[in-house]
């Protein structure tokens, strides 16, 4: 006997016309179970779970956005504590540049992470859409508010 092609399987068994695995002598077909498992692992697989990776791109973006604006408001705190503002060889000049730079890494990191959670097909990847969309806008927006800065230094 031929076997009829995968999707005609997926068909019938969809479509109440009984269970296409068994033949027309009422004994299932080894092979033809395997097919239509393969077949549904991979064009029609169940996402289970949210990707884990996309969850810590998600969490590595978020708080990476709020220790930028922590920093931000201790150098805007700084600037204006000093008369003749924040010197830009001081110590805490340099720690708050280390931070924003180490800031920028992590942003990259969860640049990474969201997209391997993005390619992963067997899970649910809201969050390492999510996760990613934060951290690629974060650090666009923090690299050009750098570029910003440096140009109207010079």
């Amino acid at each position: 006997m031929i076997n009829p092609p995968i999707y005609a399987y997926w068909r019938q068994a969809f479509e109440g016309f009984g269970d296409p695995f068994v033949s027309s002598r009422g004994v299932i077909e080894k092979n033809m179970r395997t097919s239509y498992d393969d077949f549904l692992r991979l064009f029609c697989m169940d996402r289970s779970g949210q990707s884990r990776l996309g969850i810590a791109s998600l969490i590595l973006s978020v708080s990476s956005i709020l220790f930028m604006l922590v920093l931000f408001a201790i150098a805007g705190v700084l600037e204006m504590s000093e008369p003749g503002g924040l010197d830009e060889n001081s110590a805490a000049a340099v720690i708050l540049g280390l931070f924003i730079f180490a800031c920028l890494g992590s942003f990259l990191v969860s640049i990474g992470l969201g997209i391997a959670g993005i390619l992963q097909k067997q899970r649910v990847r809201i969050f390492a859409f999510i996760g990613t969309a934060l951290s690629s806008a974060s650090f666009i927006v923090m690299t050009s508010f750098l570029a910003i800065g440096m140009a109207l230094d010079l």
